[in-house]
């Protein structure tokens, strides 16, 4: 495997679904994850030195976080997390499924004593949210309106990812820069071609999914 199918497989082993054989079939959700990612890490590190593929596989892992709740999830946060080198924005501050407790200010926005976010930046404050098609619906899209005014009253920056936004190279580029400025993200010392990287990236992540 490529870093980058390394990344991806670790994130599905620590994540909430299964990917299926047959491409034509949808992903499988799961109570539980495989496994952490301070377990796959230990497991390395016990390796020997000298083993084939041992330094490769602690590289990978540090993009990889524990969580991921559906592919795309996983792409989009492959997209923040990934080395610079790969073509991501290499964020390392990013925990996924990150609970928050709601204030005694914001409470009265709303029913809920906690929200989840999809990923979530320290820096920043950035609450990174994965839309996906039920999101269009007009009760999920009341109850994310409720979301979103209750984490701008608690301070937090709310960046929003669609499935049009990964296939629309353009789109996806302008988001990733919002996460970075937002992070305080510097850009002038990335590779003179860190544009081609960002996109061969995104290909990676998108390969598998049709865009409509």
């Amino acid at each position: 495997m490529d870093e980058y199918e390394l990344i991806e497989y670790y994130f599905e082993l620590c994540s909430f679904y299964s990917m299926p054989e047959d491409p034509a079939e949808d992903y499988r959700e799961l109570k539980e994850p495989r496994t952490t990612v301070r377990k796959l890490k230990d497991y390395f590190l016990s390796l020997p030195d000298a083993c084939r593929g041992r330094s490769k596989a602690l590289r990978a892992l540090r993009s990889v976080r524990d969580g991921s709740r559906s592919p795309m999830e996983t792409g989009m946060t492959m997209a923040i997390t990934v080395r610079v080198g790969l073509g991501g924005i290499q964020v390392r501050d990013l925990s996924m499924n990150h609970r928050v407790v709601i204030d005694e200010e914001a409470r009265g926005l709303t029913r809920r004593k906690e929200i989840i976010f999809d990923a979530y930046i320290k820096r920043g404050r950035q609450d990174v949210e994965y839309q996906g098609a039920r999101h269009n619906e007009e009760l999920q899209s009341a109850i994310d309106n409720e979301r979103r005014h209750v984490l701008q009253k608690m301070g937090y920056k709310i960046v929003e990812i669609n499935k049009q936004q990964l296939f629309d190279r353009e789109a996806f580029q302008r988001v990733m820069r919002t996460i970075s400025e937002n992070a305080g993200i510097r850009t002038g010392n990335r590779p003179d071609d860190f544009e081609e990287r960002q996109e061969r990236l995104r290909q990676f992540i998108i390969r598998r999914w049709r865009q409509q």
